[in-house]
């Protein structure tokens, strides 16, 4: 690569991706130890330690993280209750379709199935309103999640098109 530093004319200059990667590492250490006790008890014990560091220059030209879509969370709540609920409304029709009695105290002036059938009715409602619910947001929040998208694709693409020079810092774009 023969790119040279537009403002010092350095060749030592880097993409951001390379200036990245050469400022992360990781180091790995082995211990290992033997004792004697005073009752003439021998133990031994290895231990190992990892840990990665990042240089400054690597901390500065980090690739852009996507982060966590707060918009996301909104519509998947809902979804997850609805999962949930629709899998107990599940198990709930097949004791209506088996004819069959759980154990649990009837609504007061309703028979145990009538109680079921009432109970049964009622997470199949709640379980289709939360997936009303959680669609109705995606439509809501779909336009800013696509944007949100647009702009993360816009930042990894200014990322990788992103130049240092290792002698005055300058930092440029090319492309």
């Amino acid at each position: 690569m023969n790119a040279v530093c537009p403002k010092c004319g350095s060749h030592n200059v880097q993409t951001y991706a390379m200036a990245h990667k050469s400022g992360v590492g990781t180091s790995v250490s082995d211990t290992a130890g033997v004792g004697v006790t005073l009752g003439g008890d021998v133990g031994y014990g290895v231990a190992r330690t990892q840990s990665v560091h990042v240089s400054q220059i690597a901390k500065e030209t980090a690739p852009p993280s996507a982060g966590c879509s707060v918009t996301g969370c909104f519509v998947m709540l809902p979804a997850t209750i609805g999962t949930l609920v629709g899998i107990l409304a599940f198990i709930e029709w097949l004791f209506v379709i088996f004819d069959k009695n759980p154990d649990f105290p009837p609504i007061q002036g309703f028979s145990p199935r009538d109680s079921l059938l009432i109970g049964t009715l009622s997470t199949t409602v709640i379980s289709v309103g939360c997936f009303a619910v959680a669609f109705a947001l995606s439509k809501a929040f779909t336009p800013s999640l696509k944007k949100a998208a647009e702009e993360h694709k816009r930042e990894v693409d200014d990322w990788a098109n992103s130049w240092i020079c290792l002698s005055c810092d300058h930092r440029w774009r090319k492309g």
